[in-house]
């Protein structure tokens, strides 16, 4: 499984080097100069707001979250990446899922997937958590003790 830091990397450095294909929110604002701009906005925040030698972990993560839910479509993200496991969690289960998965990755348009190079993000993440549910006997709480383990809640 991929640690919180590579994957927050992995998510900041694909939007800094990245071009991926973004579908348009109904209820999101228009950004200038469409997806491609949106792209370069964000991964320059990321750049300019996170790389600062001076920022304590703390205030680092702080930024990371919300660019990451100004920008990402979190809960659709967590919902795909459950796969066909989000079916059989319970309510509860669900909403403890998507809390731990945001802590998991630390930290207009809504990024629901970065390709780099040809590969989801989304299907790889959804593939590694898969391999745990089926390690736990096809239990989501097997994953979810895993992410709580992972993001020491």
């Amino acid at each position: 499984m991929l640690s919180r830091r590579s994957l927050a990397v992995f998510l900041l450095s694909s939007l800094a080097a990245a071009a991926v294909s973004l579908g348009r929110v109904a209820d999101a604002p228009a950004a200038d100069g469409g997806p491609a701009t949106f792209i370069s906005k964000v991964g320059q925040e990321a750049i300019n707001s996170l790389t600062g030698r001076q920022l304590s972990d703390e205030e680092r993560e702080d930024r990371f979250r919300k660019i990451l839910n100004r920008s990402f479509k979190v809960d659709l993200i967590a919902r795909f990446t459950l796969g066909r496991y989000w079916r059989l969690a319970t309510e509860q289960q669900k909403k403890e899922y998507a809390r731990l998965f945001e802590d998991f990755i630390d930290g207009s348009y809504m990024i629901v997937d970065v390709l780099v190079e040809g590969v989801s993000m989304a299907i790889t993440q959804r593939d590694e958590f898969a391999a745990i549910i089926n390690q736990s006997g096809g239990k989501v709480e097997g994953l979810l003790t895993a992410l709580r383990q992972k993001t020491g809640k």
